[in-house]
């Protein structure tokens, strides 16, 4: 069984693809680099034994694997970004 804590940062990446619509862009908003972030993908895919993306020179889309995991995580990963400004408001109170 995969452990998904130990791909947080593999998750991001995912969420960030998703959201900017290709790799390219996702890197920039990132501040990193197309590689990194296609690498972080592959790691994913790997773990979790399924791929993602459907990829070609023109398209990226979700595959139905990828698109399970976007609808289950992308809730959790905006709790966790939640959870962090309310822990950076409550450290600003004390």
């Amino acid at each position: 069984m995969p452990s998904l804590l130990n791909q947080s940062a593999n998750l991001v990446a995912f969420m960030r693809v998703v959201e900017a619509g290709s790799f390219s862009a996702a890197a920039r908003n990132a501040g990193t680099t197309p590689s990194a972030i296609s690498k972080a993908i592959a790691r994913l895919e790997g773990e979790l034994g399924v791929r993602l993306f459907r990829r070609s020179t023109r398209t990226l889309s979700l595959t139905a694997d990828g698109q399970v995991l976007f609808e289950r995580a992308a809730p959790l990963l905006r709790e966790i970004d939640d959870l962090g400004d309310w822990i950076g408001r409550c450290a600003m109170l004390s």
